[in-house]
């Protein structure tokens, strides 16, 4: 697998585990949610994201030749 692709599923698997803690009322998911705004938002900025980072420091490859 290729940085791009492990990183969609790691942002799904995050939001989806916000959007469970807020269905049972439990405030710590809002603050899930926002930090990975705030992540992508970073992201979309200035082209840096810690789990990206983190992902080729492992030795992952970009899906981009």
């Amino acid at each position: 697998m290729c940085v791009e692709r492990i990183h969609r599923f790691l942002i799904a698997s995050v939001l989806g585990v916000g959007a469970y803690l807020i269905s049972l009322a439990m405030p710590e998911g809002q603050y899930i949610l926002w930090f990975v705004i705030g992540m992508l938002t970073l992201y979309g900025l200035t082209n840096f994201c810690p789990s990206v980072w983190i992902l080729r420091k492992l030795g992952l490859k970009s899906c981009t030749p």
